[in-house]
């Protein structure tokens, strides 16, 4: 893996929190992981309801925290991190004059999260608004927590907007929904990817365990290792010297979900999914992203 974008990832700390030094200690200590998993940047997406809060007030808590994260690692060679938001999609937002300070770093690209509820024309027409009046490029977050509300005509249906689609991490990597995130991946409904609530994994697994899990096969052989594709050389080969049974470091989901799709998918595919993300911060014209 190289340079990659996490785009959808819970690191900043809560700056108001009575333990915020282990708050810190613990986003700095992710930080340091997703490094070691060559991923250069991490686009920051604190939760924003505008029932609850207002722009000023949330922008003024994400900058104390992006303030107090950035001295604590000064000086490290870690990510870079861009601030952005999750913004739950009402109505309202279109009554927000300064919805653009919402948007991925200097972009117009905002990422929502939908309600939980039945699809509904409302939806298309407010996103339709969005784009059209207010200039924005809107990503639906973790797009796979929807498929119980809605069938995946209707997802691709929002999509054909010009809608971005951002998958979970966790949804590649579980094997309960891995075969739905793959039909959206194949299907050109998601065209990124994101960690969402990053946590510190704190238990090691053995080469022979992350292997087999990209592959999403189970083996009763430790003989079975000889089977492994190049596609996942990205399991340290040293690791494989140590033997099946040494455990490797904590990886981040977002390194087990590319690996996952490495293997899975066509490269064209996956070489497209991988790139969009460094697109969209740069802020590239959607019809470069969609195609």
């Amino acid at each position: 893996m190289n340079g990659y974008v996490d785009f959808h990832s819970g690191i900043l700390p809560h700056p108001d929190a009575e333990n915020i030094d282990e708050e810190l200690d613990r986003c700095v200590e992710i930080l340091k992981i997703l490094h070691k998993a060559k991923i250069k940047t991490v686009v920051a997406t604190p939760y924003f309801n505008s029932v609850d809060d207002n722009v000023p007030s949330f922008l003024a808590k994400r900058e104390k925290a992006l303030g107090l994260l950035s001295e604590r690692v000064k000086g490290q060679s870690l990510p870079r991190i861009i601030p952005g938001a999750e913004v739950l999609f009402t109505t309202s937002l279109l009554d927000i004059s300064d919805t653009t300070k919402l948007c991925v770093g200097n972009t117009n690209y905002i990422m929502l999260s939908l309600p939980y509820q039945e699809y509904s024309d409302m939806v298309l027409e407010t996103l339709q608004k969005l784009i059209i009046s207010k200039n924005l490029c809107p990503i639906i977050a973790h797009i796979e927590k929807y498929l119980e509300f809605y069938t995946m005509e209707q997802i691709e249906k929002i999509s054909s907007l010009g809608v971005i689609m951002q998958l979970s991490c966790d949804a590649i990597i579980n094997r309960s929904t891995r075969k739905s995130a793959l039909e959206l991946l194949t299907r050109n409904v998601v065209q990124i990817i994101g960690s969402n609530d990053i946590t510190k994994q704190n238990t090691h697994r053995t080469a022979l365990e992350t292997a087999m899990d990209v592959l999403n096969k189970d083996v009763s052989s430790y003989a079975a290792i000889d089977v492994l594709s190049k596609d996942i050389r990205e399991i340290h080969a040293s690791d494989f010297k140590a033997g099946v049974n040494e455990a490797i470091s904590p990886s981040p989901q977002y390194a087990d979900a590319i690996r996952i799709m490495r293997y899975h998918l066509p490269l064209g595919k996956y070489k497209q999914i991988k790139n969009n993300a460094g697109m969209i911060i740069s802020n590239a014209n959607i019809k470069d992203i969609m195609c």
